[in-house]
């Protein structure tokens, strides 16, 4: 399945005083799998339904290999489109649904029933659901009838696959499967992906490269190591992941948090009292020794870590995460917190 390289320079898309699209540009290459992430109301699936052609910005231009997309109705794009819910026919079995983009083309592009029918079962192997095809979607589980959504959207050889929340409808436990089971799909197709989603794990786990978007404007586009080293801004830090914020004196590369200096990853030309960003899970925690000292006010187990809740004299809280069975700190008792890195933004 050959790639396509998509290129999106300046979009603007409005819904009246609403500017769900601002200025938008973003490079995608050739068989990468790209995460559009953010809260909603962010702009992520009007940039998909855009590149789609379901919806029509007012400024700007989307080429794909260097054509003129915008100038295309949606079926010339020939992207292939996966929803949350499906949307499979549900009086249709399962290799006619995946049939269907196939069998609705002009007569002079339809291949002949022979080559479909072998273009299904080629697909149905693919993802993993062979022997299925004469099964109606109400027969399978909710996972089942993703896999179907995907074979359908990859039966028409896509120049560029679009994913809206495809697993959001999903419980945790086969979100989780799915989406390690999509990233290795993606790595035989090659299919260039675009992959909207508001689940920061989901983004870091499986995409090549994540754009984060706020507002209609995007705020960061870098791959998930990146992302987790060096975020473009304090909205960025703060989706990522849980965050403790605290206020305290900012020198070039150090922070002083409590009595402990710590480094600043991404240091800034600024000094003086400013809001510092730590991550619990970057957080040391002892009885005693130099750091922020707190009151433990209560300690859960999730997994291989204990997660800790904690408050300060002035009655600030602050969250850290800690290996099961490296120490107990009951609630009540003191506690000292060192975070190994901090952020400054401006």
């Amino acid at each position: 399945m050959a790639s396509a390289g998509l290129s999106i320079q300046g979009v603007s898309r409005r819904f009246g005083a609403t500017a769900a699209l601002d200025d938008v540009s973003l490079d995608v290459a050739p068989g990468e799998f790209l995460a559009l992430l953010g809260p909603s109301g962010s702009g992520k699936t009007t940039l998909l339904r855009t590149i789609a052609g379901l919806e029509k910005p007012e400024a700007g231009a989307i080429t794909v290999d260097g054509r003129d997309f915008l100038a295309m109705s949606p079926r010339e794009r020939r992207v292939g489109m996966v929803f949350q819910h499906y949307a499979l026919f549900r009086h249709m079995s399962v290799a006619d649904n995946i049939a269907f983009g196939l069998k609705v083309r002009p007569a002079r592009e339809r291949p002949p029933r022979r080559e479909i029918a072998k273009r299904v079962d080629e697909l149905l192997k693919l993802v993993q659901l062979d022997g299925l095809g004469r099964r109606f979607p109400a027969q399978l589980s909710g996972g089942q009838r993703q896999r179907v959504a995907l074979a359908r959207a990859l039966a028409i050889e896509p120049r560029i696959l679009l994913l809206d929340e495809p697993f959001g409808a999903l419980d945790a436990q086969v979100r989780k499967e799915l989406r390690t089971w999509l990233r290795r799909l993606h790595d035989v197709t090659g299919v260039t992906t675009v992959f909207v989603t508001h689940d920061q794990e989901e983004a870091m786990q499986i995409a090549d490269r994540v754009a984060v978007l706020r507002n209609g404007e995007i705020e960061q586009v870098a791959t998930p190591q990146d992302l987790d080293n060096a975020p473009a801004s304090s909205f960025v830090f703060d989706f990522l992941g849980d965050a403790n914020v605290l206020e305290c004196e900012v020198a070039g590369e150090t922070a002083v948090i409590g009595d402990a200096s710590v480094p600043v990853i991404n240091p800034a030309a600024i000094k003086g009292v400013v809001p510092v960003r730590f991550r619990p899970y970057e957080t040391e925690v002892s009885r005693n020794g130099q750091g922020l000292k707190v009151t433990i006010a209560s300690a859960t187990a999730r997994g291989g870590l204990t997660r800790l809740d904690c408050h300060d004299a002035a009655g600030r809280s602050f969250e850290a995460e800690i290996p099961r069975g490296l120490a107990v700190f009951e609630p009540g008792t003191p506690a000292v917190l060192r975070p190994k890195r901090a952020y400054v933004f401006l």
